[in-house]
């Protein structure tokens, strides 16, 4: 969501900067800055939780199929 907010108010910024030579609007490029770091952070950070839940997930998988009563089963 951050992601479209700055590529939206960057793309002002940088229209006017290419007709310009200038940026008029520097608190709304400050802005977008800002929330295209956020939104980067926000992709590591969702990555990141992504491989933990997976790794408990196998982790669970691998404890059940080593777990006794599930062996004693598939014999």
């Amino acid at each position: 969501m951050s992601g479209t907010a700055a590529l939206v108010l960057g793309l002002r910024a940088v229209i006017d900067f290419a007709r310009t030579g200038l940026v008029e609007g520097l608190t709304t490029a400050v802005l977008a800055s800002g929330l295209a770091i956020v939104g980067l952070v926000q992709l590591a950070v969702e990555l990141i939780l992504d491989s933990v839940s997976r790794g408990r997930i196998e982790s669970k998988r691998l404890a059940y199929l080593n777990s006794r009563s599930v062996r004693d089963h598939q014999t």
